[in-house]
């Protein structure tokens, strides 16, 4: 048990004896605290858009890979068609005499992904790149139909390098 004072007959404990925050420190604290949300959440917010934004990035990327690997498994070409204009793209799969049909995506519906919305809303496509046209083309073998390295450029500085000989996608 804690050591309490022993109390006289007919004595009251002093309930206001303890001190407490002056006016003037909870002012104080109050102003620093505002000054700090001041300063941090505009960074946070910049964060957040940052990690967006990468994360599209990368799901483009996977998307390259994951249509790379469709061609691979049901011996398909498959046409990745950037819109620059329209920031989408759409993946399509066919024989090699170009009868294209849109394919399904693995998550959901038609595979035509629409950038500048929902979890893409930071992406903005600038440039498709892939020897003169806005058409990746993988063969029934995964390999890509590029004479020299195909590239994606975004909005914000960041690029998809796809290899010629590979089929490889980078982000660096």
């Amino acid at each position: 048990m804690p050591n309490l004072p022993k109390l006289q007959k007919n004595e009251t404990p002093d309930l206001f004896d303890e001190r407490g925050f002056t006016l003037m420190e909870t002012i104080t604290v109050l102003v620093l605290m505002a000054a700090l949300a001041i300063v941090i959440v505009p960074n946070m917010f910049s964060s957040y858009q940052s990690f967006i934004r990468s994360s599209a990035l990368n799901q483009v990327g996977r998307d390259l890979r994951y249509a790379q690997e469709y061609a691979i498994s049901r011996r398909d070409t498959v046409w990745i068609a950037f819109n620059v204009g329209g920031n989408s793209y759409a993946v399509y799969g066919g024989d090699s005499t170009a009868v294209k049909t849109l394919l399904k995506s693995h998550t959901e519906g038609d595979w035509v992904v629409q950038m500048g919305q929902r979890e893409y809303k930071y992406l903005t496509l600038v440039d498709a790149d892939f020897d003169g046209g806005s058409e990746l083309v993988f063969d029934n073998f995964g390999n890509p139909i590029l004479t020299s390295d195909g590239l994606l450029e975004f909005g914000d500085g960041s690029t998809i390098t796809v290899q010629a000989e590979t089929g490889k996608v980078s982000i660096p």
